[in-house]
């Protein structure tokens, strides 16, 4: 078996390649997105790392994605987004190592969901998310258990799920 001592775990979410609306039309994002989205993972990724990623990734055409998928590192799993359209069975064929609707983690300490939208009942400590784009656009009302994860608000950057759970806990005044 492999020593993944040196795995790091990060999370990105809402990447949208291809997406032209969200500059255009919508107007939420820089005209250069999808490159800096690219650079950003590509430097701080590597290829014995876990990026999961919170849904939404392309829409466009698959083209699209299969120019992207062999350029961005690391084991890679999709929380299914309300764009992400394809059977499960593609992504699985298609870079990613592991998809699903949610799934629950024990880490830290704590009972972390991961999904796209926030889920609003349930039981869980954390529901790490994306969907909301760090706008209040979306009339959905969360509480505390909730980290709504925006590239936005991150410079199109992944963050380290450690230290994501980290500032999670330190606004929550929550202790390990």
């Amino acid at each position: 078996m492999k020593d993944d001592s040196n795995m790091r775990m990060f999370v990105t979410t809402d990447t949208h390649f291809g997406h032209r609306a969200m500059v255009e039309k919508l107007r939420v994002r820089d005209p250069e997105y999808e490159e800096t989205i690219i650079r950003n993972w590509t430097s701080m990724v590597s290829k014995e790392d876990m990026v999961i990623h919170l849904g939404d990734l392309f829409l466009a055409s698959v083209d699209i994605w299969h120019k992207l998928a062999g350029q961005l590192p690391g084991r890679k799993i999709l929380v299914l987004g309300n764009h992400d359209r394809k059977p499960i069975s593609w992504y699985l064929r298609n870079g990613f190592d592991f998809c699903c609707n949610t799934f629950v983690w024990r880490m830290y300490g704590l009972k972390i969901l991961f999904s796209h939208a926030p889920v609003l009942e349930g039981g869980f400590d954390l529901n790490i998310h994306g969907h909301l784009h760090g706008n209040t656009h979306h009339d959905i009302e969360c509480d505390n258990r909730h980290y709504a994860f925006a590239l936005e608000e991150t410079g199109y950057q992944p963050r380290l799920l450690k230290t994501l759970v980290d500032d999670w806990m330190k606004d929550n005044r929550i202790s390990q």
